[in-house]
């Protein structure tokens, strides 16, 4: 299996007891190269946890979509703590929707910079997301005049 996404189609958000068993599975499936998430909550530090077991034990993961899905402080953490510690790095990341402030965009930006995504990253989709400010396009900025392999960033308020 090289590619799974998981799509809530109704009107609530995946989440609850299955989920997370579906979630802590993903590492096993070692030839998984794209995961996409829509429409899921991912809060709370358990899921984080997974996420970062994920990141760092999935090394032919080289896409990740985690689109419109609810997140707090400790899973941000946690799945960037992940991004940072993984041995490879990831082509594209989609984090459209999340609900992310000027200090969460930085966070991220930081990570990326910090792990080996900043020499392999050619996709950055943030678009929708939400509480920026101008400051984050200074962020931005550093994104771009770091990472050379950077293809496409997308943002849109």
């Amino acid at each position: 299996l090289k590619e799974l996404f998981i799509v809530d189609t109704c009107a609530h958000r995946l989440a609850g007891s299955a989920f997370l068993e579906l979630l802590n599975g993903l590492p096993l499936i070692k030839n998984l190269e794209r995961l996409a998430i829509d429409n899921a909550d991912l809060s709370g530090w358990k899921i984080g946890l997974l996420f970062q077991n994920l990141l760092q034990q999935s090394s032919n993961l080289l896409e990740l979509r985690l689109v419109d899905c609810e997140i707090d402080e400790g899973m941000l953490d946690l799945f960037l703590e992940g991004l940072q510690r993984r041995s490879l790095g990831l082509r594209h990341l989609d984090l459209e929707g999340w609900d992310l402030d000027d200090t969460g965009l930085e966070q991220v930006v930081d990570a990326i910079l910090m792990s080996n995504t900043r020499n392999t990253l050619q996709c950055l989709d943030i678009s929708r997301v939400c509480n920026l400010s101008s400051h984050s396009l200074h962020t931005l900025a550093d994104l771009l005049r770091e990472v050379i392999t950077l293809e496409e960033l997308v943002y849109i308020s």
